[in-house]
């Protein structure tokens, strides 16, 4: 069976007063054959209350070819809440589940704005198995701002569930963030590019992280921080300097330590 689900638009997109909610389930022991994507392009700008967009592959779900979450928006994305882009493979109670090719996340836009948090996730924790490369990609012409939190994440970890430890993920290979902006910026609240693999998680390839903010970056929050774990074959750090209101010059990224969690 495949499941996709297109939306392609030549013109500008408004939802007036409210949320854009995309969703392909095929958790708890469902199968798609090829698809699982989310396509949503447009040639003008995407206005919504909130976006919330999930592709939940959770509790042995099965998706046996790639997996694609993608926004291309030819104008600015705004919103005046959340956004939110989640590709999961979670274990939660019914083991975890598997993606049998490249697990993809794309945001483009020419300025993204959300009224709340920023949040784009790929997600194998506690057991998920992702047999490619997990890319978890945003970028926009100009500014990327979020009144609330920025947070882009790749989670491979291992954690508790119902009191008991579930080991971490696999990614077969490379974990990649690629965040890319004229200006970044989270006025009220934190930013942060995080690959857990903490607990038992495997990264048969490279993990990177790549932010670039050519004007600089701005935090609202308490700390500024991008995180690689333990556990990984090889590990590739792609390390760039910005520009934040509380720490000068500070890289964005920091090996071997988790710098911060949420």
């Amino acid at each position: 069976m495949a499941q996709t689900l297109r939306f392609d638009i030549g013109t500008s997109l408004t939802v007036n007063g409210g949320s854009l909610s995309l969703t392909i389930n095929d958790s708890n022991g469902g199968t798609i054959g090829t698809g699982g994507n989310i396509s949503v392009t447009t040639g003008g700008d995407l206005r919504a209350g909130s976006i919330d967009a999930l592709i939940d592959n959770r509790n042995g779900g099965t998706i046996s070819s790639s997996a694609n979450l993608t926004f291309n928006i030819g104008g600015a994305l705004i919103t005046t809440q959340d956004a939110t882009f989640v590709i999961t493979n979670r274990n939660d109670g019914s083991g975890g589940g598997v993606m049998n090719g490249n697990v993809t996340l794309d945001l483009s836009a020419a300025n993204i704005s959300s009224g709340g948090d920023l949040v784009t996730d790929i997600s194998a924790n506690r057991g998920g198995h992702i047999l490619g490369n997990a890319f978890n990609h945003v970028s926009a012409a100009g500014d990327l701002t979020a009144q609330g939190a920025l947070d882009f994440e790749i989670e491979n970890a291992g954690f508790l569930l119902n009191n008991v430890f579930v080991p971490g993920g696999t990614i077969d290979m490379d974990a990649t963030i690629n965040v890319s902006a004229t200006n970044i910026s989270a006025t009220t609240d934190y930013f942060q590019a995080l690959i857990s693999n903490a607990g038992g998680g495997h990264i048969g390839g490279n993990a990177v992280l790549d932010i670039s903010a050519s004007n600089g970056l701005t935090s609202g929050g308490d700390a500024f921080s991008a995180s690689l774990t333990r556990q990984m074959d090889r590990t590739r750090l792609l390390e760039r300097s910005v520009e934040t209101p509380r720490f000068k010059r500070t890289s964005v990224a920091c090996l071997w330590a988790v710098c911060s969690t949420r």
